[in-house]
């Protein structure tokens, strides 16, 4: 089995590496970190896979993927005119998007791991979401887990202290981080999602054998 953790170094997603391990003991483990083009210091996850490398006891790889075309054309292409339009800032959910897009087309994964915790204040993680990341997967006979989807921040460092892993971050820092957080209506999620679903059908379409 193979299984792919898209890492950002941050804790939820170390322990959610931890977690996955534990519970389907894959015979592969890949980390990927995504670069979008709007990161700094992406190379400081390598701290916290250091950590996960360890604990685990299979065949463990961190890399570094580059999805700024993607990004700047799915999520910072037209950007103002979304926010406008819809009353908030959607780009976390056009990031997520072209994460799993890459990860799915090009990592070939069994299982994709993420260290989502459900939250309102960020919409790629609102249950709305989730159901649509699980339905992106599912469209490539993958399975979507997260492992820490209804954990509180203190059960997070409460488990990585339980498994001797420092709690302390290691994610690059996004030059957007901030400009979204605010609860948002899953209703206005769930319109936002549908572009997705036909963005998902018709590049499904596009590569689909003639």
């Amino acid at each position: 089995m193979r299984v792919v953790v898209l890492f950002s170094g941050g804790p939820d997603s170390v322990l959610s590496s931890l977690l996955a391990w534990e519970e389907l003991k894959p015979d592969h483990m890949l980390l990927a970190t995504y670069d979008n083009g709007v990161l700094l210091n992406v190379e400081k996850a390598r701290l916290n896979y250091a950590q996960v490398r360890r604990r685990v006891e299979c065949d463990l790889e961190w890399r570094v993927f580059d999805v700024h075309g993607l990004f700047h054309r799915w999520g910072l292409r037209g950007l103002e005119r979304r926010i406008l339009r819809f009353g908030w800032n959607p780009v976390c959910l056009d990031c997520k998007f072209c994460m799993l897009y890459h990860a799915l087309e090009r990592l070939d994964p069994d299982v994709i791991v993420t260290g989502d915790r459900r939250s309102r204040d960020y919409p790629e993680q609102t249950p709305a979401a989730k159901e649509f990341w699980e339905e992106m997967c599912g469209e490539y006979g993958v399975e979507y887990q997260t492992p820490v989807w209804g954990l509180e921040k203190r059960e997070v460092y409460e488990g990585l202290v339980e498994r001797r892993v420092s709690v302390r971050g290691s994610e690059p820092k996004c030059m957007l981080a901030g400009s979204w957080k605010q609860p948002v209506d899953e209703e206005k999620v769930e319109r936002y999602l549908e572009g997705l679903r036909k963005r998902l059908r018709g590049l499904r379409e596009a590569t689909r054998p003639r």
